[in-house]
Parts: structure tokens; sequence; C-alpha cells
């Protein structure tokens, strides 16, 4: 993936961070199992602290990258589409 963007542009262009965060989120996704687990340890983790009645949407915006970079595991994008 890193070679992709050598023959349009260089690191120092303004806008090529952004450009490599999207080409990342449409070639990998993270393991939906993965993600699953970690979205059920965290909302225990959560109520041990006694934050209650959380939704999995709400334990997932709990959730750090550097998290979900730990438990779980990237896989290419096509192997989750039907």
């Amino acid at each position: 993936m890193r070679r992709l963007p050598v023959g349009c542009t260089t690191d120092a262009h303004a806008v090529y961070a952004t450009f490599m965060s999207r080409l990342s989120q449409c070639i990998y996704v993270w393991d939906p199992e993965d993600v699953e687990a970690l979205v059920a340890a965290k909302k225990s983790e959560m109520e041990a602290m006694h934050v209650e009645n959380q939704t999995d949407d709400d334990v997932f915006r709990n959730i750090k990258t550097s998290e979900l970079a730990m438990h779980c595991t990237l896989a290419n994008a096509t192997l989750f589409q039907a």
C-alpha cells in the first residue's frame, strides 16, 4: 500500500496523510469478531467502573485506536464482502 502514492505525491504534500488514511480505510477493515469481543470487554470494564446503561455505540466511542490496534486484527476488506 505504501508504494501506491509514490507515483502521485510525496509525504510532504499537504493532504498526503489524509489520502493515506482514507486509502487504508478502503483496503483494510477491523475483524468484526475481534471488534465484537473488544466491545464486550470494554462494556464489562465500564460497568465495573459503575457506568451503566451504555449502548454498543457508546462503548465503541470510548475505545481508543491503540486498543483496537492491540486487540484486533486488520483484514483485507474484500474478505468481508458478500
